[in-house]
């Protein structure tokens, strides 16, 4: 397929855009991806020494990271490019990730309550409020005119991009903002509102059979409007072409090589978010660590945060007292950035992306501020908010994926007229 000329595709450096003809790179950096590999390990043992918690989580944002690189699965391209590019292949990847997730959730989950266990995970089934609607908004603003979710956000700066980079310093400040101002925002809106378990209504199969009957028909009109084709992207999935590789012994370029398709990293994000429930008891959430991380920089510059609601509960304060390497959250997070650089250095494909322009940094810091600040009042991002909390089965999650899509027009609108 020819590329395209559209000012929209050449400008966009999107996480969903995979180039037709791969990155040709003239020294092959595999010999530094065997070491880093064996430095991801070191740390793997170093961390399970410490706590089996912390080793668990490096381990798992690794395999998050190394997935979403590989495939390159993001969120933000997922909601955004059915409007920008005309094509919906990662929106239906995305949508194949909540049916796998949602099945293995539920029978996690029903099995617990049929066996008189707390459900797992419940944390995630939160308040729907006008703070949830706001913050999804402003999530799905910021996350379009910065080029990237939470998620893909710290995939992208594993993989070198100083623009990513930057939009993670600010995701940090707009997080440690919506930490600052979170008591107005609990008290006049998210302690009004009401937590739905969708199985408290429906039972646990009627539940089940709803939602994946919803992500049916939101896959069948993302199928019509690109007629079944992909205008723009198309990541072909042929089974046949991956049995004969794994015949001819090509398991390198198939697997460390190449990129994979879309529905590929569907599947193995679903089956590790699953892992990650068994394993942990929650599901996977990434912007909650980013306002602890807020937090230890701003003690780092002669700051408090002792007096701030946000942070006034017992488990916060011991985050807080603990400090960064000592937060499994902060480990999974980090494990996503090193997962990502690991895949990018066995395929020989790390460079440091440099910023193009001025307005790229103003979209940059925008977005991040945007994104830190929603996902704190929002109670989640992309992950915790909207793929974590629609696979548990709460109403929350479906909200979000509304003010998350409404913000992502508003954000592509913005995009095209200030950022391309």
């Amino acid at each position: 397929m020819a590329k395209s000329n559209s000012p929209k595709e050449s400008m966009l450096e999107v996480s969903s855009s995979h180039k037709i003809k791969d990155r040709r790179y003239k020294k092959s950096q595999m010999p530094l991806g065997i070491a880093f590999l064996v430095g991801v390990i070191i740390i793997e043992m170093l961390l399970y020494n410490i706590s089996a918690k912390l080793g668990l989580f490096w381990l798992t944002g690794i395999c998050f990271g190394f997935i979403l690189q590989k495939s390159r699965f993001c969120f933000a391209s997922a909601v955004r490019d059915p409007y920008l590019l005309g094509s919906t292949a990662l929106t239906k990847a995305v949508l194949i990730a909540f049916a796998i997730t949602t099945i293995g959730f539920t029978a996690i989950k029903s099995s617990a309550y049929s066996n008189g266990l707390p459900i797992p995970g419940q944390n995630y089934v939160v308040p729907i409020s006008f703070a949830t609607a706001i913050g999804a908004f402003m999530f799905g603003i910021g996350m379009v005119i910065t080029g990237g979710c939470a998620s893909s956000t710290l995939m992208r700066s594993g993989e070198g991009f100083i623009l990513q980079l930057i939009s993670l310093f600010f995701f940090i400040v707009g997080s440690l903002l919506g930490a600052h101002n979170f008591l107005w925002w609990k008290t006049n809106f998210i302690m009004h509102g009401k937590s739905i378990f969708l199985p408290d209504i429906f039972g646990w199969l009627g539940a089940v059979i709803i939602q994946l009957l919803i992500i049916g028909a939101l896959y069948i009109l993302a199928n019509k409007l690109t007629n079944g084709k992909c205008l723009i992207i198309k990541r072909d999935f042929n089974l046949r072409d991956i049995v004969l590789k794994l015949i001819d012994n090509k398991f390198y370029k198939l697997w460390i090589k190449d990129s994979w398709p879309y529905i590929v990293g569907a599947v193995l994000l679903s089956v590790f978010q699953i892992v990650t429930l068994v394993a942990t008891g929650n599901p996977w959430g990434v912007s909650e660590s980013f306002s602890y991380w807020g937090a230890w920089l701003y003690t780092l510059i002669g700051g408090s945060v002792d007096k701030w609601y946000y942070f006034s509960s017992n488990s916060a304060q011991a985050t807080l007292n603990l400090g960064f390497f000592n937060d499994p959250g902060s480990m999974r997070n980090m494990g996503i950035i090193f997962g990502a650089l690991l895949a990018s250095l066995l395929a020989s494909q790390f460079r440091i992306k440099k910023v193009r322009s001025m307005k790229q940094v103003i979209a940059a810091i925008l977005g991040g501020l945007l994104m830190g600040y929603g996902a704190t009042i929002g109670l989640g991002c992309n992950i915790g908010g909207l793929y974590s909390g629609i696979a548990s089965l709460s109403l929350s999650g479906w909200v979000y994926a509304i003010f998350l899509f409404l913000g992502s027009i508003v954000g592509s609108k913005l995009l095209e007229r200030f950022f391309i």
